[in-house]
């Protein structure tokens, strides 16, 4: 990936889409000169592009989603946000500063798969894609740990989106019904993800508004 996305800095050609891909079980942060490559690409191509005609990208970090990573996929969008036109993105996001968050400018953002691990980092993802109109799917995994103050976790508003959430690592059913009834703003979600533990019935279900209840 490395050398092709180096051809892309030196050649003059064009792409409309770029798709970043990094295999499962790879973390991008270790693979060399990947992340100065991105900013080499970002520099090399800006010319290129412009806000009327921007290149659109897709980033899949599947390691960073699947797994928990101490550093966030923060510094890869970091380089290329609002540069470019993301519209699928697929990582672990982290706190980020208020006013400029990674997102906030995503405005053709499609589908997200993200992994949060605390509930400073969901209040930057909130504030994000609660401005955003076009998101058709979010997949959130919720790794943040119970002793987080649930009535202090912000709530998406994203009526047009169809979402997802998995709850690994907790068996609490009160807290997980708490979680997911204040993130979801009481709208519920299409999917719940829970541990082999849980197991919640119709009826609370129903309550919660989620329409589909899985095993992790």
């Amino acid at each position: 990936i490395i050398e092709a996305l180096k051809i892309l800095s030196f050649t003059k050609v064009k792409p409309e889409e770029l798709d970043i891909q990094i295999s499962y079980g790879k973390d991008p942060y270790d693979i060399p000169e990947f992340l100065s490559t991105i900013k080499e690409l970002r520099n090399k191509t800006k010319d290129r592009y412009n806000k009327k005609d921007p290149l659109k990208i897709e980033m899949h970090f599947p390691h960073h989603f699947e797994s928990y990573s101490h550093r966030p996929s923060d510094e890869f969008l970091h380089v290329l946000c609002p540069h470019i036109d993301l519209i699928n993105f697929e990582g672990h996001l982290g706190v980020q500063q208020p006013g400029k968050e990674l997102l906030i400018f995503c405005f053709n953002l499609k589908n997200l798969h993200v992994r949060i691990n605390d509930s400073d980092a969901l209040k930057s993802l909130v504030a994000s894609l609660n401005r955003l109109k076009r998101l058709k799917k979010l997949f959130l995994v919720l790794e943040m740990p119970e002793e987080v103050n649930i009535n202090k976790i912000s709530s998406f508003n994203l009526r047009s989106t169809s979402i997802f959430i998995k709850i690994p690592k907790i068996t609490n059913h009160d807290w997980i019904e708490k979680v997911v009834t204040q993130v979801t703003n009481k709208n519920g979600c299409e999917r719940l993800y829970v541990e082999e533990e849980v197991d919640f019935s119709h009826e609370k279900l129903d309550k919660m508004k989620v329409q589909d209840c899985r095993k992790i």
